[in-house]
């Protein structure tokens, strides 16, 4: 059996700095820091929160959500390469910078 996945609306805007970006999405709003903000294209930043359905992939938080990179290159949108977590979870996957989240 497969699971449809729906958001009504998905915005992105840029926030009070040039590495800030605001990710809302179905009116829950996350705020992004750093170069990586911009590193998943919005049809795809848009996917993979429906896939995760908006929760972390390893502790099911909704809060301050991020895109990860498995294999730590930012290039490769393949989606068996991209998971949804939160800051907590995002910060201790190998391949990945020290990330701000708020």
């Amino acid at each position: 059996m497969s699971k449809v996945i729906t958001a009504s609306s998905i915005s992105l805007r840029k926030g009070k700095t040039k590495n800030e970006t605001i990710v809302t999405i179905d009116g829950r709003e996350n705020i992004a820091k750093g170069v990586f903000a911009q590193s998943v294209p919005p049809k795809i930043r848009k996917f993979v929160y429906w896939l995760y359905s908006y929760r972390c992939h390893i502790c099911s938080k909704e809060q301050g959500l991020g895109i990860h990179h498995k294999d730590g290159n930012r290039r490769n949108q393949n989606l068996y390469n991209l998971e949804l977590l939160c800051p907590d979870c995002h910060k201790l996957q190998p391949y990945h910078p020290v990330l701000e989240f708020s």
